[in-house]
């Protein structure tokens, strides 16, 4: 990201998540290991640590600020089930929208790679949405990359305002890499060649088929945000399709979806990092904030 400075220096931190068939196994074994790395919640023992983190959104139990010889890292822990069902159904936006952007996978089986394939289409149907008829490249990675900051709370107090910018402008040769080969799957998205800006038809029919790809749970807000009463889904699509609004009715479901996920997962995290974590943590988040607003202004 940029105005970061190297992993291995002290500004910056390497964020880890591991993916695990069994969470108790995982904690259990991980709190005799590295029982430095957990707050005070360590001694209620792994199965309430299990059951904290399958039992509120997103699911994730983070270990923050922890020291690996020079280096300083964070890493989450996630159910399988659970990480494969917000890949492919955007349940919570946590883990699928962090894997809209590039990012080193060290492990994956051939079930992962078809969930991880998905959730980059998925991206570019939401983000090619939420676009006028032309655009250009770096709109595009910018509205990829922001879709999981839509309605998070942290994105109001704690972070950097340009932290969206930050992470396309440095990477985007990593975005192209990233999402060519599904740009150039896309129907209705055309591409000059050698050139920097795309085109898309927004007729309503075309629109319409965008919408009944989305992910299973932006279909049912966008449902509840747009629907009258009695309608269906197909005649809260066909009449979105038409008008002028999708866009607005698109961002609001991906704002009701990350909100919640995001607040109860920060509440979640207070505890996981303990107090003095939590004050470090944060007092890092609002520096960054407050030097990315004087760049702002």
């Amino acid at each position: 990201q940029l105005g970061y400075n190297k992993p291995s220096t002290n500004s910056s931190m390497v964020d880890y998540v591991f993916v695990v068939d069994d969470v108790l196994s995982w904690h259990r074994e991980n709190c005799t290991l590295n029982p430095s790395h957990y707050s005070l919640l360590r001694h209620l023992g792994p199965e309430h640590l299990a059951r904290l983190q399958d039992n509120y959104p997103a699911y994730v139990y983070y270990n923050t600020l922890v020291r690996c010889g020079d280096m300083e890292m964070k890493y989450g822990v996630v159910s399988e089930n659970q990480f494969m069902l917000d890949l492919n159904q955007w349940n919570t936006l946590y883990m699928s929208g962090r894997l809209h952007k590039p990012v080193k996978i060290l492990v994956e089986s051939a079930d992962v790679e078809t969930a991880l394939q998905r959730n980059l289409n998925h991206a570019v149907t939401v983000a090619t949405l939420l676009l006028p008829e032309q655009f250009d490249e770096l709109s595009l990675y910018t509205t990829i990359a922001s879709l999981s900051y839509q309605g998070d709370f942290r994105m109001f107090v704690g972070e950097n305002r340009q932290k969206v910018e930050n992470i396309v402008k440095p990477n985007i040769s990593k975005f192209r890499k990233l999402y060519q080969p599904v740009l150039d799957s896309t129907d209705n998205l055309y591409h000059q060649p050698g050139g920097n800006s795309y085109q898309q038809s927004k007729e309503s029919g075309l629109v319409l088929q965008s919408l009944h790809t989305l992910p299973v749970y932006v279909v049912w807000a966008v449902w509840r945000v747009a629907g009258r009463r009695n309608d269906d889904i197909d005649e809260v699509f066909t009449r979105i399709s038409q008008g002028s609004d999708c866009s607005h009715y698109i961002r609001t479901a991906l704002k009701s979806i990350v909100w919640s996920s995001s607040v109860r997962q920060s509440l979640k995290g207070i505890l996981t990092a303990g107090t003095s974590k939590t004050i470090r943590y944060s007092a890092r988040k609002l520096l960054k904030m407050f030097k990315g607003f004087l760049r702002v202004r």
